[in-house]
């Protein structure tokens, strides 16, 4: 069950992180794409991140599902944020393997907040804030 949500929800993340042309643009709308307007279903955040919080590393199969979305979600945003930063987008200061993984926690981050009720508005904040650190 978990494997078949984690295929969908990242299938989704990546939909938005790339479809616009715009590597920054493809960050701000993942990040704020899990700002969903209906609060009842925002509150129940993520599967997956629920889960790994829930049993963190003690269940093998769940730990090899997590690392697979995890390295999935790692790899294309480096390469968005290597786009970004080819492009004059994204701040070539940063390394870019540090700034994907700042990605991918506020990521994971935002979705724990909106677990614990977070308003739309706030984690679109939060998103924007992220993106603004990654300008260039």
């Amino acid at each position: 069950m978990l494997h078949s949500y984690q295929q969908a929800s990242i299938g989704a993340h990546l939909k938005r992180l790339d479809e616009p042309a715009s590597p920054l643009a493809g960050i701000s709308r993942l990040l704020s794409g899990l700002a969903l307007k209906d609060g009842e279903v925002r509150a129940l955040g993520c599967f997956g991140v629920s889960s790994i919080v829930e049993f963190g590393a003690s269940d093998p199969e769940l730990r090899c599902v997590g690392e697979a979305g995890g390295a999935v979600m790692r790899g294309r945003i480096l390469a968005r944020i290597r786009e970004g930063q080819a492009i004059g987008e994204i701040d070539p200061s940063f390394e870019a393997e540090e700034a994907a993984a700042f990605v991918l926690t506020t990521m994971m981050g935002l979705q724990v907040t909106a677990r614990a009720g977070a308003s739309a508005k706030n984690m679109r904040q939060l998103a924007a804030f992220t993106v603004k650190r990654l300008a260039a």
